[in-house]
């Protein structure tokens, strides 16, 4: 079934319309043009095409042809499937338009390859403490945001007043397991070769200062810069493209942090905030739930459970449970995420929030053309359009099978192909 309806897809003809040339098919008198065949079979793969082949993509063009019209008399344009299917790639053009013209534009300015190619002439030395909390990534601690930020400053003057030096309260008090054993020595790392946020903190840092604490998604940090190297690089002018690949692999940091400023200029010029204390209860519910199945849990599995505190609110506008499962449901990674702690939960409804407030601000803001986006949705409803109507055909009548249903429409209707599109 999913091998018939795409090649249905790939096949498909849009209707006939005005044109002064010869049609390349007609459907009961009516003509079919080549505008709608090169639409979307381009003009070369079908030029290259033996007739026989030829034969059979212009009575797939007529198939199409005769089940579009049909699909838009029963008024399938407005059933749910291909409204939501509409929708989909509606939210996809728009945030890869928000991608390409807005954070890899910016990520790949000139000033920010030229700071990344600065960054990339030394390497960094540093001892580091993690104090982790329950909102953290790969954290075990039930302990709170603010309890953590307590037992940070407290290191900090412990270090300071010369009780304590860094080593051993790394040792003593980090939650990273390796760092306890190395007594948070890092060594010397290159530039990306670390969380973002230690290590543009760590580039600017006076040497045997303390620095932090300052935060992540995997809670607070200190950091203790003892030294740097020299790493040589060559003229910038010869280094370019290896930084732009560099950058683009993601093995630097430059375009997280470009992501995390477009995120966060969203959230501010939308005023969307999150509810931590709802995100909580849900996600001890989302507990329950787990040890009950003795499995973890995909976000997709709320849509089961009554939950009426808002999660979030847009511009003073309660944003309910139900809202976010609905746009999950666009995104399949998203929808199918296990909720392993309350990081992935906090995550889950940021990532979906940051799509709603990027298709939003790609829109208003004219990142994808209003009419390239028209053009492109109305592509895809009359291919969901097809697909849906020819599941429906193949459902209600057992035995039918696409061959058979094409045959019938071929048959039943008078369907002329144009030997000039047939045999070159």
């Amino acid at each position: 079934m999913k091998k018939i309806l795409i090649n249905t897809v790939l096949f498909l003809f849009l209707f006939s319309c005005s044109s002064n040339k010869e049609p390349v098919l007609t459907i009961n008198g009516e003509s079919v043009f080549e505008d709608a065949l090169y639409r979307t079979s381009p003009i070369k793969s079908f030029n290259a095409m033996p007739p026989n082949e030829r034969e059979m993509a212009l009575k797939q063009c007529a198939v199409n042809e005769i089940l579009l019209k049909e699909g838009y008399d029963e008024d399938l344009q407005n059933h749910k499937y291909v409204q939501s299917q509409v929708e989909i790639k509606k939210h996809q053009i728009a945030i890869d338009s928000l991608f390409n013209k807005v954070i890899w534009k910016r990520t790949l300015s000139d000033s920010v390859i030229h700071d990344a190619y600065q960054k990339l002439h030394k390497t960094v030395g540093m001892r580091h403490i993690l104090i982790s909390h329950r909102w953290g990534h790969k954290t075990k601690t039930t302990r709170t945001k603010e309890e953590a930020l307590t037992i940070a400053n407290n290191i900090v003057a412990r270090i300071e007043s010369g009780e304590i030096d860094f080593e051993k309260a790394a040792r003593f008090y980090t939650d990273d397991p390796l760092m306890k054993v190395e007594g948070g020595d890092l060594g010397f790392i290159f530039w990306g070769n670390m969380l973002p946020e230690v290590l543009y903190k760590a580039w600017n840092a006076p040497p045997r200062t303390i620095v932090g604490p300052f935060e992540s998604p995997f809670g607070y940090h200190l950091i203790r810069v003892y030294g740097t190297k020299s790493a040589p690089q060559p003229p910038f002018d010869e280094a370019k493209k290896s930084i732009i690949r560099l950058i683009k692999s993601g093995k630097t940091p430059e375009f997280k942090v470009q992501m995390e400023k477009k995120e966060q200029s969203l959230i501010n010029e939308y005023q969307f905030t999150f509810s931590m204390d709802a995100i909580d209860s849900l996600f001890q519910i989302s507990q329950n739930i787990k040890m009950e199945l003795k499995q973890n849990i995909a976000i997709s599995y709320l849509n089961k459970i009554s939950f009426d505190m808002p999660i979030g609110f847009e511009n003073g506008t309660p944003i309910l449970l139900s809202w976010f499962l609905n746009e999950a449901n666009r995104v399949k990674e998203i929808n199918g995420t296990p909720i392993y702690n309350r990081y992935t939960l906090l995550k889950i409804f940021q990532d979906i929030a940051y799509r709603h407030l990027g298709v939003k601000d790609a829109i208003s803001k004219g990142y994808v053309a209003a009419e390239v986006l028209g053009q492109e949705m109305k592509k895809v409803e009359r291919a969901e359009i097809i697909n849906l109507l020819i599941s429906q055909k193949l459902k209600a009548e057992k035995g039918l099978t696409f061959d058979i249903l094409s045959n019938r429409i071929l048959t039943s209707n008078d369907i002329w192909l144009n030997p000039k599109y047939i045999t070159p």
